[in-house]
């Protein structure tokens, strides 16, 4: 069992010993990815929108679902105050909160984990303050880009969405007709974070 070598009369040598075999384990630290998202809309505060928005992204990264809640006010008095206009026709401030909700879609395609561009369905349902309290749902088709890797911390979305309105309520009376759909559009940026 302690023989390593032998050697013939013809001076053949004959070796018993294995070579040591080194191997090399190679770890490979996959970061774990994160799929909840919260955000916040902050442009929106400047047409009345105070917005929080969960996504929850599948185990691939390809689809994320997103739940967004958003109370609206009239910023008209509050961000924009005029007091040069006195006519009777000035807009009056409606006071109070309201809310708007719905759900979006998001299609995540690319490879690159930095920046993934992202289409899907949106939808949204309530009353915008902002617009004089008209109640309606949309429906649109959104077209964006989501910034951050799947593994980070930060996220951004960058989007433009065409659809239409289908408005159920109006109190601007003869100016807008209730019961009517109208072409639509959103411009949104969201910034979050993911865990």
């Amino acid at each position: 069992s302690n023989l390593l070598l032998a050697e013939d009369y013809k001076g053949v040598r004959y070796v018993f010993s294995k070579q040591p075999t080194v191997k090399e384990s190679i770890v490979s630290e996959k970061k774990a990815l994160k799929r909840n998202s919260i955000g916040t809309q902050p442009f929106g505060i400047f047409t009345g929108r105070a917005t929080l928005a969960y996504e929850r992204f599948t185990a691939d990264d390809r689809i994320g679902v997103v739940i967004p809640v958003s109370l609206t006010f009239d910023p008209i008095g509050v961000l924009y105050n005029s007091q040069i206009d006195s006519s009777s026709n000035s807009s009056k401030r409606i006071t109070g909160v309201n809310f708007i909700t719905g759900m979006d879609v998001n299609f995540y395609l690319g490879r690159d984990n930095g920046i993934k561009f992202y289409m899907g369905p949106r939808f949204r349902y309530g009353t915008d303050l902002f617009l004089r309290g008209i109640e309606a749902y949309s429906f649109q088709t959104q077209f964006g880009l989501r910034l951050g890797e799947s593994t980070g911390g930060f996220v951004q979305h960058i989007s433009i969405g065409f659809g239409f309105v289908r408005i159920l309520e109006s109190p601007s009376g003869s100016l807008i007709n209730p019961k009517q759909s109208y072409a639509w559009y959103s411009i949104n940026y969201r910034l979050g974070i993911r865990w």
